[in-house]
């Protein structure tokens, strides 16, 4: 009997003796792990998505792609055209060097021809276009004067193509003169790349 008395006064001891932290210790661990939550979520906030979830798309407004129209073509018009052609003349008939202002340069150029030259000896522009400056020159030398007679133009973008009548002066009959001329006029330079009189 003392044996079991004994037994339970040493287990009785055990559970007693067992250490304990004070109030004020847990007190403080539970504030510090309070603490340190506050902080963890703060952060987690501040970057806008929560552990384990995608961070969503930026939705800031992307910087508009700069549209370049496209160049309009450039237009003119059948009006444009008959009076440049009259311009034309006036200088040719005048004997003045400006009447082959009226033409493109020697790299637009493309055709002239006129009764005085053979068949299919059309001159051109590139090498040929001095030719055609002096073969202007020498139509006015030998008296020819020039004369329009109705005109009918195309408009459209880039160019105008356009028919008239040519004769010389004087004519050598009082005849209606036909179209028998036509061109062409280019609304970039304002200047003739093609002209050819099939009769006057």
């Amino acid at each position: 009997m003392d044996a079991i008395n004994e037994r339970e006064e040493l287990i009785s001891f055990g559970r007693d003796s067992r250490w304990r932290p004070p109030l004020w210790v847990i007190v403080v661990v539970l504030v510090i792990v309070g603490a340190l939550a506050a902080i963890l979520t703060s952060t987690l906030s501040g970057h806008g998505h929560s552990p384990g979830r995608a961070a969503p798309e930026s939705t800031s407004a992307t910087t508009p792609a700069v549209i370049v129209p496209p160049s309009p073509s450039v237009w003119c018009t059948p009006q444009q055209a008959d009076s440049l052609l009259h311009a034309f003349v006036r200088e040719f008939d005048a004997g003045h060097a400006a009447a082959s202002s009226y033409l493109a340069g020697a790299y637009q150029f493309a055709l002239w021809w006129d009764p005085t030259l053979p068949p299919g000896a059309a001159l051109g522009g590139g090498s040929e276009y001095p030719t055609l400056i002096s073969h202007l020159r020498a139509l006015h030398q030998q008296g020819i004067r020039l004369a329009l007679t109705g005109f009918s133009g195309q408009p459209g973008a880039g160019g105008i193509g356009f028919v008239v009548g040519v004769h010389r002066v004087p004519a050598a009959s009082a005849r209606p003169r036909p179209m028998s001329a036509h061109g062409v006029l280019d609304c970039a330079t304002g200047r003739f790349t093609t002209l050819v009189i099939d009769e006057w």
